[in-house]
């Protein structure tokens, strides 16, 4: 059921087909869905970097790592490193997340959105 809902399957159209889904520009869902397409896309690229380790081809190391090395054996193509770079791209886009001044969320008066800087009323 999960991986069905993760792979885009019947299942997960049954579940979001009245959400509305942005353009993958669009921060917030349009990126995790961007991110999701091209990580089920390098899925096969990421099982190939997993067998050459288990196998012992490979060190063992972050995908984005391996990538070199396994070109390097004939493991994956070109096109192959560059679905991956762009899956590890999309999902690192996908997971930052907002950075604010210190002391911003613990202070409880109100700051402006611009500066986060305390807000004086007159």
């Amino acid at each position: 059921m999960g991986r069905s809902i993760l792979e885009g399957g019947a299942g997960r159209e049954r579940l979001t087909r009245d959400i509305f889904v942005p353009a993958t520009a669009t921060p917030g869902l349009g990126l995790l869905e961007d991110a999701l397409t091209k990580t089920v896309t390098a899925r096969p690229v990421e099982e190939k970097l997993r067998r050459a380790v288990r196998e012992r081809r490979l060190q063992r190391a972050p995908f984005g790592e391996l990538i070199l090395p396994a070109m390097s054996a004939n493991i994956i193509s070109e096109s192959e490193a560059r679905l991956l770079e762009t899956a590890i791209t999309a999902r690192t886009e996908a997971v930052q997340v907002d950075a604010f001044p210190p002391g911003y969320l613990t202070f409880r008066r109100e700051r402006s959105p611009m500066t986060g800087e305390p807000v004086t009323r007159k």
